[in-house]
């Protein structure tokens, strides 16, 4: 049933009611805030309103996590690859600050004392 259908339905149902004694407009407001919530809130087409909400929900909350996932194993591998630069680093610095043994002087000898007259 489309809006047009309702619309009319809604105007045939208060017109008779209007037509009917004892029938005011209080009335009619009255029996609406009566008797809508549970058409409304129980309807098939809530129902169905409310099931697709909480599938958009579930699939938001799904992709959310595997976002979640995807930028904490992006995390973890650049933690690792800081890992192995610091090892590489490591390495580097003892390899170019390794302590290198001088080479043995030449024993020195005694000289006679510079004399100048």
């Amino acid at each position: 049933m489309n809006l047009r259908d309702r619309c009319a339905f809604l105007g045939r149902t208060v017109h008779s009611l209007m037509r009917e004694p004892r029938v005011t407009w209080s009335w009619i407001w009255g029996a609406y805030l009566q008797f809508t919530p549970p058409v409304l809130w129980f309807s098939p087409g809530r129902r169905q309103a409310v099931a697709r909400a909480n599938r958009v929900r579930d699939d938001e909350r799904h992709a959310h996590e595997a976002l979640a996932e995807a930028v904490r194993d992006a995390i973890l591998a650049q933690v690792e690859e800081a890992k192995a630069h610091a090892q590489r680093a490591a390495a580097l610095y003892d390899l170019v600050h390794e302590v290198i043994p001088a080479p043995p002087r030449r024993p020195r000898v005694a000289r006679p004392p510079n004399r100048r007259n």
